[in-house]
């Protein structure tokens, strides 16, 4: 791809459009596909070769909650009166996930947040538009308009920086799960029942209270979160044995999505669990040991746990922090709504890939 000219840049960007279209037109004449062919093979069957683009029936549990804004023509197109089932696309932040949760803040003509909603599509980025990512949303919820002075006289969200600004530059804008939980009690406050609508998931794991080995934490702790951040045993290899010099050696408990030949392979994330990393001591030389795994493993993501807590360590210009980690959290908080979506963003299945 070519470097993608500034967004004022328009002759910059129409000649990469037309590149762009000269390509697809020399990849047609290559392969003999006619127009309807070539439609066909952009629009459908590529992405039917990508596994998140397959048919769902049903939206996955939020990850992420984000703010957009509608404009007069929208409110009455499409947004006072929603449909079962209508989906529209919006503009929205192109991290956003499908089964994500979008609160619908209305310009005008009410200044207010007036309905939810939820993507069906990952965000994607288009950038020949002036807003640069879209979604599509669907099954919105109309709910009692909270306008932009009730939003202000409240001492939670008149702190708010979106709220600050009059909701200017609303579209993409991350909305936390405390945002969101304050935002429904302004919403029961005004007897409306929240309980019809979307939740950031919550993993709700069970801890075993009695755990004697370090096994105990891998099957009643550890693979259990996994199984709930997308993983299932086919994405995991355990004790994967890997050359060291002349010698066979048994490497860390658990290695995601191992590619590459036998004995010679390599892992975007490696888990080492232990029962006990207590002191200080032990912490250290868990680090340690993890640490020469993910060199050995090519890994910018390792991880270390006992039966109290989970640590993981992102690689930073090639270095990683023992003092500063990613993520460190006792098992019972990652059943927390924001603790646990920001764990799935770090190492979920869908992040690691």
């Amino acid at each position: 791809m070519p470097e993608l000219p500034a967004k004022s840049d328009k002759r910059g960007r129409l000649l990469l459009y037309n590149e762009l279209n000269n390509n697809i037109a020399n990849f047609a004449e290559k392969n003999n596909l006619t127009i309807e062919e070539t439609c066909a093979c952009i629009y459908d069957f590529a992405f039917m070769l990508l596994e998140e683009n397959q048919k769902q029936d049903e939206l996955p549990e939020p990850t992420n909650i984000w703010l957009t804004g509608g404009s007069k023509e929208d409110y009455k197109t499409f947004l006072e009166n929603p449909t079962k089932g209508e989906k529209s696309v919006w503009t929205c932040n192109e991290n956003t996930k499908r089964g994500d949760i979008i609160v619908m803040y209305v310009l005008s003509p009410y200044s207010c947040i007036q309905s939810i909603w939820r993507a069906d599509i990952d965000g994607v980025y288009t950038p020949f538009n002036y807003y640069n990512s879209r979604t599509r949303a669907t099954d919105g919820t109309i709910i009692p308009q909270i306008t932009l002075n009730e939003l202000k006289a409240d001492p939670y969200f008149s702190a708010l920086p979106i709220t600050r600004k009059n909701f200017q530059g609303v579209n993409g804008v991350r909305f936390s799960a405390k945002d969101y939980k304050e935002l429904q009690r302004l919403l029961t406050e005004k007897g409306f029942d929240t309980s019809v609508l979307p939740q950031l998931y919550k993993p709700n794991l069970e801890f075993e209270a009695h755990l004697k080995i370090e096994k105990d934490v891998e099957e009643k702790l550890l693979i259990p979160l996994l199984e709930k951040l997308g993983y299932s045993e086919t994405d995991w290899t355990r004790q994967l044995s890997q050359k060291a010099g002349r010698k066979e050696k048994a490497i860390p408990d658990f290695v995601f999505l191992p590619t590459g030949e036998i004995h010679f392979q390599n892992s975007p994330m490696v888990i080492e669990a232990k029962f006990d990393m207590g002191s200080n001591i032990e912490k250290t030389k868990s680090f340690n040991q993890a640490l020469s795994y993910a060199r050995m493993m090519k890994s910018s993501v390792f991880g270390i746990c006992d039966k109290d807590r989970l640590i993981i360590y992102k690689e930073k210009n090639g270095h990683f922090d023992r003092f500063t980690p990613t993520f460190e959290k006792h098992w019972q908080n990652i059943n927390d709504a924001e603790i646990f979506r920001q764990l799935k963003l770090l190492i979920g299945k869908e992040a690691l890939k």
